[in-house]
């Protein structure tokens, strides 16, 4: 990867990365400079927002550009030297045979067998955490073969249910909470991804990877009713090659 700067405002910084941030290892990469640069400018700093084509710094203050520059210099020498990223594996459940979060039978015109290929295709995928975005808890998922894509609906959505997974072209998401919404649905997982009153509140972090488990109308009722779950998960990591 290399990186490019550009300054919106005096108190911004945008670190353009090339290629598009797109593997499970580039993502822990880029997960792992931003906390670098998180201790780095300690005091100064307001927001760190991420996203594929690099990510987005805003300051409380001007910090000036020299400054700035030295600072994404020696973090991403830092950055470079280090070759294992921890990440950690879910098991996120999922309830697929949901009438209010199935779209892939007006997708399939009904066909029984086309939807079967695909819910079973499906949960074999692991995808990962890529970034955060458009409600608290909501991530966006990649690493979803082109195969398995679906475009988003013509018409959104007013009231997605809590939980509803959903496709959106290469993107995976889960719903932290009752939304409008526009990405075909698959079904419905138990698990709250942003709980304010569960420690943590939200789980998950970019480069973590999902492993579905499906599961049945009485467990997701039984799962769906207990507070602060937190689903089953291990811990990885990934080496780099190279020196």
């Amino acid at each position: 990867m290399t990186y490019t700067l550009h300054y919106p405002q005096s108190d911004q910084c945008f670190v353009s990365i090339a290629p598009l941030v797109a593997t499970q290892a580039e993502i822990l990469q880029q997960h792992y400079w931003i906390g670098l640069l998180e201790k780095s400018l300690e005091g100064v700093l307001e927001e760190i927002v991420a996203e594929p084509r690099g990510f987005l710094i805003f300051f409380k203050s001007s910090l000036g550009q020299k400054n700035i520059e030295t600072v994404i210099r020696d973090t991403w020498q830092q950055t470079l030297i280090e070759k294992q990223f921890a990440y950690k594996q879910w098991e996120i459940p999922i309830h697929l045979d949901r009438n209010d979060c199935d779209d892939l039978t007006t997708l399939f015109k009904g066909d029984t067998d086309q939807i079967k290929t695909y819910r079973s295709a499906f949960l074999k995928q692991q995808l990962y955490v890529q970034f955060y975005g458009f409600l608290p808890g909501f991530v966006y998922l990649n690493g979803l073969p082109k195969a398995l894509q679906l475009p988003r609906r013509k018409e959104p959505r007013l009231r997605v249910p809590v939980g509803s997974v959903a496709v959106g072209e290469r993107y995976v998401g889960i719903y932290p909470q009752l939304s409008p919404g526009g990405w075909q649905l698959l079904g419905q997982s138990p698990v709250a991804l942003f709980d304010r009153n569960r420690s943590p509140a939200f789980f998950l972090e970019p480069g973590d990877r999902i492993q579905w488990v499906a599961i049945d109308t009485n467990t997701f009722e039984s799962m769906q009713n207990r507070s602060n779950l937190i689903p089953h998960h291990a811990e990885k990591e990934i080496v780099l090659s190279g020196s």
